[in-house]
C-alpha cells in the first residue's frame, strides 16, 4: 500500500491531467453532445451512458498508466509529458468551451476550413499564449512548482465542467427512453406475383430531367413500361424530413405540435396504410430515419425490428470525429473529418439496416 501512495504521489500531476482530460473529452463531451442534440442519436441515455462511464474508465486508467510507467522509466521523460499535456488540457478546454461559436454546422457538408483566417489567429494566439505562460512558470519556478500548477488548474476545469451538468440533465428528453426503431432491408427485393404498386419519387432530382434522360437513352419504354409519368408533381415542402409524412399521410405539418408527435400519428393513423391492410398487401417501410416514432403500431411494418444494442468501435469512431472537431485548433480541424461521422454505423451489424 506504501508502495501505491508513493507511485501516487510522485506522479499526481500525470494522474490528475489524465482524469482531467479523460474526464473532459470523454465523459462530459460525449453527455454534453448527447443533451444538445437528443433526436439525432438513435439510442437512449440509458444505453449511452453505461459505455460513457466505460470509455471514460478505461482512457483514465490507460493514460495513469502510461504517467506511471514513464516515470518510472526517466523523471526527465515524464516531467517533458507532464508540461505538454497541460499546455494541451488548458487549451483544448478554451478551445472546445468558448471558442466554438463559429463552427460549421455538422450535417455532413464539406467545409472549407481555408475560410476561417479569424478563428485560426485567435487558435494560434491561445495555444501560443498558453504555452509561453506556463513554460515561463516552469523556468522560474521550476517543475514542483509546476506540478501544483496542474493539479488546481486540472481541478478547477473539472469542478468548471460538472457546473455544466445542471443544464445538461435537466435538458427535456434527456431521461427518455427510446423505441429506437429501424429498418431493415427485409423483404426489399420481394415482389407479389399477382398485383404490386411501384412508386417512384425522384429526390433532389428534377423529374423532367430524369424522364428526358430516359428518352435518350432509349430504355423507357423498356424498364418503365407499365409506370405512368407524372410531369407537374411537386413535394409539399423543399426537404425530404417533412415531405415523406405528408406523401404517406396528407397531413401538413404546420407546427400545431411536436413532429414527433406527427411523426408517429402519421405512421400509426395513415389512411394509406390502413388502405393497403385492408386489401392484405404486406406493408415494409425503408425510412432511413426512424428516430422520431414513438407508437407502438410498428409491428404492421414487417421489415422493422427494435434495436437496443450498440456497436462500442464504430460508436467510439464516430464520437471521437466530433470530439476532435471541436477541440482541436482551427488549424488541425480538418483531421476529424467531420463529414463521414454517421453514428447509424453504430447499430448491430447483425442486420442490414436500411439507409439512404
Amino acid at each position: 500500500m506504501k508502495k501505491v501512495f508513493k507511485i501516487i504521489k510522485e506522479t499526481y500531476a500525470g494522474i490528475l491531467i489524465s482524469l482531467c482530460l479523460s474526464f473532459m473529452l470523454f465523459f462530459y463531451e460525449p453527455l454534453n453532445l448527447y443533451s444538445s442534440n437528443i433526436e439525432d442519436f438513435w439510442f437512449d441515455i440509458y444505453q449511452f451512458f453505461p459505455l460513457v462511464l466505460f470509455q471514460f474508465i478505461l482512457i483514465f486508467v490507460v493514460l495513469s498508466l502510461f504517467f506511471v510507467i514513464i516515470r518510472s522509466i526517466s523523471k526527465k521523460v515524464y516531467s517533458f509529458f507532464v508540461v505538454v499535456s497541460l499546455i494541451g488540457t488548458i487549451c483544448s478546454y478554451v478551445q472546445g468551451n468558448f471558442l466554438v461559436d463559429s463552427l460549421p454546422a455538422m450535417d455532413g457538408s464539406w467545409v472549407d476550413f481555408n475560410a476561417f483566417k479569424t478563428e485560426k489567429v485567435i487558435s494560434l494566439i491561445l495555444w501560443l499564449g498558453v504555452s509561453v505562460i506556463l513554460l515561463f512558470v516552469l523556468w522560474k519556478f521550476k517543475f514542483k512548482t509546476y506540478e501544483k500548477v496542474a493539479m488546481y488548474s486540472t481541478l478547477v476545469i473539472i469542478a468548471m465542467l460538472s457546473s455544466g451538468f445542471i443544464p445538461i440533465l435537466t435538458k427535456d428528453g434527456f431521461f427518455e427512453s427510446k423505441y429506437n426503431i429501424v429498418a431493415t432491408y427485409d423483404n426489399f427485393y420481394k415482389m407479389s406475383e399477382d398485383k404490386n404498386l411501384v412508386v417512384l419519387l425522384l429526390d433532389t432530382v428534377d423529374s423532367k430531367t430524369f424522364y428526358n434522360e430516359l428518352e435518350k437513352s432509349g430504355k423507357k419504354n423498356e424498364l418503365f413500361e407499365d409506370f405512368t409519368y407524372y410531369p407537374d408533381s411537386l413535394a409539399g415542402y423543399p426537404f425530404t424530413r417533412n415531405s415523406v409524412p405528408l406523401i404517406l399521410s396528407g397531413d401538413w405539418y404546420e407546427n400545431e405540435e411536436s413532429y414527433t408527435d406527427y411523426f408517429t400519428k402519421v405512421y400509426d393513423d395513415s389512411k394509406l396504410f390502413k388502405q393497403l391492410q385492408k386489401e392484405d398487401y404486406r406493408l415494409n417501410v425503408y425510412e432511413y430515419e426512424l428516430n422520431e416514432y414513438k407508437g407502438d403500431d410498428y409491428e404492421k411494418f414487417e421489415n422493422l425490428l427494435v434495436e437496443s444494442n450498440i456497436e462500442f468501435d464504430e460508436l467510439f469512431k464516430n464520437e471521437l470525429k466530433i470530439i476532435l472537431y471541436k477541440y482541436l485548433p482551427y488549424q488541425l480541424k480538418w483531421r476529424a473529418s467531420i463529414d463521414s461521422v454517421d453514428l447509424s454505423l453504430s447499430r448491430n451489424k447483425d442486420f442490414e439496416f436500411a439507409s439512404d
